[in-house]
């Protein structure tokens, strides 16, 4: 498999061969930072995260967990306590299959947070076959995951290029 994922068969073909680099591509694709760079290891609950600015003085996380087998509803309560383990206001699902009910009981308990004055789902989900019929997520406008930020300091000094 070369290349990024069009479809969900190319999707799952790239799952299949390297679910790492499955997991990378598919958080990328949100804008997200991914926790695993690629190699198997432990991902401490979250598999990506991504930042958003809210306000001048405001930004959120958001966690990203990629599954690509069974989902089962441990899986959800995993992400619920890594959101909280990692301070993430909103957690994002992803899963190659569908969920089952209880999982999607859990989303829909997990209520909304109020930022600014805007409602969020605090658990939102999608499925590779709703990512490629582009389901969209409700998240801040503004993400700045991969912004640079200012440099702050003394004796900072811009070189001109």
């Amino acid at each position: 498999m070369r290349g990024i994922p069009k479809d969900i068969q190319s999707a799952i073909k790239l799952w299949e061969q390297n679910p790492f680099a499955f997991q990378d591509w598919w958080i990328m694709e949100f804008g997200a930072f991914s926790t695993t760079y690629g190699a198997k290891g432990a991902d401490k609950g979250i598999d990506g995260i991504a930042m958003y600015k809210v306000n001048e003085n405001k930004t959120i996380k958001a966690a990203f967990q990629v599954k690509g087998g069974k989902t089962q509803s441990k899986d959800i309560d995993a992400l619920l306590g890594a959101m909280e383990k990692h301070n993430c206001e909103l957690g994002i699902f992803l899963s190659i299959n569908p969920l089952t009910k209880p999982m999607l009981e859990t989303i829909a308990n997990a209520g909304n947070i109020k930022i600014e004055n805007e409602q969020y789902p605090k658990l939102q989900y999608t499925t590779i076959e709703e990512f490629f019929l582009n389901k969209k997520l409700k998240l801040p406008i503004e993400n700045i995951t991969f912004k640079s930020a200012k440099f702050k300091g003394k004796g900072y000094r811009q070189e001109k290029i």
